[in-house]
């Protein structure tokens, strides 16, 4: 026997596992019924109404039937598996091709994707009032990890350059400022003292900006090499070769 909820009046009257035998007055009685069991979401309710004389016994069966729909998924690589966890039920299924999956329950799913040396994709979706389609790109780890590493020596590379820059930048303009201050203090005119302490502060505004610019590039630089060493250590992991 199947499950169900049972509405008598609009009054919840219980929840069977089996039949329901009731003693009733005499009347008019509305009946309304829900599937109780898994994925009741999908069954619609059953509503009946009866009317009673003294003596009658009305026997009432409830069917229900399941809103079902079918779900076709494909892939751009070949020899995947596919994992269909439902998550009403929490049960996950495992297909190895797409027409092994029979009809599923209306409802949400979770789908994942899995080939090994791919990364792992998952879409979470609701089976809702029509069938659905669905179209999935997998991804080479190989791939994947190996632009990670690019990404990141060039993002060194470029650290590194803009350090140099930086690190040019702030001695000439240090030395300058140096310089500029020592001759300030030498000048035996006050234009040329002016002069010189205008020009020691101008190049000490240039000298400090870029002593911060030598901290993050530094730290940007080490970062980056860090991040690059950390995704060549996975591919070497995951892939098996450098």
């Amino acid at each position: 026997h199947q499950p169900i909820q049972l509405y008598l009046n609009n009054q919840t009257d219980t929840e069977l596992t089996e039949k329901l035998s009731k003693r009733l007055i005499a009347g008019t009685y509305s009946l309304k019924a829900f599937y109780a069991g898994e994925h009741r979401s999908a069954f619609d309710p059953v509503e009946k109404s009866i009317q009673l004389q003294a003596g009658d016994r009305v026997n009432l069966p409830f069917a229900f039937q399941p809103r079902m729909h079918s779900l076709n998924l494909s892939a751009n690589v070949p020899d995947y598996t596919l994992h269909i966890l439902d998550q009403e039920t929490g049960k996950t299924s495992v297909y190895s091709d797409s027409g092994q999956i029979p009809p599923l329950y209306a409802g949400a799913y979770t789908i994942r994707v899995v080939k090994p040396g791919y990364r792992i994709v998952e879409q979470e979706l609701n089976l809702v009032d029509k069938d659905l389609s669905l179209e999935f790109s997998l991804m080479e780890l190989d791939k994947i990890y190996r632009n990670r590493v690019r990404g990141w020596k060039v993002s060194k590379y470029i650290s590194a350059t803009t350090l140099i820059i930086s690190l040019g930048a702030t001695a000439y303009f240090g030395y300058n400022s140096l310089q500029n201050y020592d001759n300030y203090q030498k000048a035996t005119t006050s234009s040329a003292a002016a002069d010189y302490r205008s020009k020691a502060i101008d190049s000490r505004n240039i000298a400090y900006p870029a002593m911060g610019i030598d901290v993050l590039g530094g730290s940007w630089m080490l970062y980056s090499y860090l991040k690059q060493r950390q995704w060549q250590k996975k591919l070497q992991n995951e892939m098996g070769r450098p």
